[in-house]
């Protein structure tokens, strides 16, 4: 009977003992979580951050890549418009989607890097534009022409050119389309797809020997490879 009696009592002061050991535990495991939540939120704000820092520091790489190609296979630019140049390049391909070398090996072809470069169509500059596909290009723009001299000018003629070269990949969509037509003529390209004539090969055929020549030369993967090479 004694111990029947004790019984639920001492089940009673279990209970009543039990709670507070449990409150502490439950206290204890939520700032454990708490904390092991926090440690994992700074260790993300800290791999975001790292991660940032990898890109700027990727992005500059690659700049500097473009600067070091140009100034290699330059020397008619004042150094102040090399990088200038470098700069628009490296812009102008990743707002376009373009590989940079793609852009550097027409420069070489179409003048050998030479600002003042003239063909005797009467192309200029260093992508050799002529005066009437710039100005088309500057009316798209809604830029201001001034007059012809102004291709002579490097980084206004590359703004340009680059500008051009992506108007017609986006109206060809082909960058191997898009080169011949840099060469030929949009117009001439045009009519040679319309009557089943095969596509002219030899400047594209310079470009790509070009831009393989560079990617030899420098460490390819080091540069941004947005289109990847063209084929012909």
């Amino acid at each position: 009977m004694t111990n029947g009696s004790n019984h639920p009592s001492q089940r009673r002061s279990a209970v009543v003992i039990g709670r507070p050991i449990a409150l502490i535990i439950a206290l204890v495991w939520a700032a454990q979580t708490v904390g092991f939540a926090m440690l994992i939120r700074e260790n993300a704000t800290q791999q975001a951050t790292i991660h940032r820092q990898e890109q700027v520091i990727e992005r500059l790489e690659e700049r500097l890549q473009v600067l070091e190609i140009i100034e290699d296979y330059q020397t008619h630019l004042t150094p102040n418009e090399t990088v200038q140049v470098a700069n628009h390049v490296y812009d102008c391909s990743r707002k376009y989607g373009f590989d940079p070398m793609i852009i550097l090996a027409m420069i070489q072809v179409e003048s050998s890097f030479g600002p003042k470069a003239h063909s005797h169509k009467g192309a200029r500059g260093l992508m050799q534009l002529k005066p009437s596909t710039a100005r088309a290009v500057v009316r798209n723009l809604g830029w201001e022409w001034t007059d012809a001299d102004a291709l002579y000018e490097p980084v206004f003629n590359v703004q340009l050119g680059t500008e051009y070269l992506f108007y017609l990949v986006l109206r060809f969509q082909s960058v191997e389309k898009a080169i011949i037509a840099y060469n030929q003529g949009e117009t001439s390209v045009r009519g040679m797809m319309t009557n089943g004539h095969k596509l002219p090969q030899q400047y594209l055929q310079r470009v790509l020997r070009e831009y393989r020549r560079m990617q030899r030369r420098y460490d390819a993967a080091s540069l941004p490879d947005f289109v990847g090479p063209p084929t012909p």
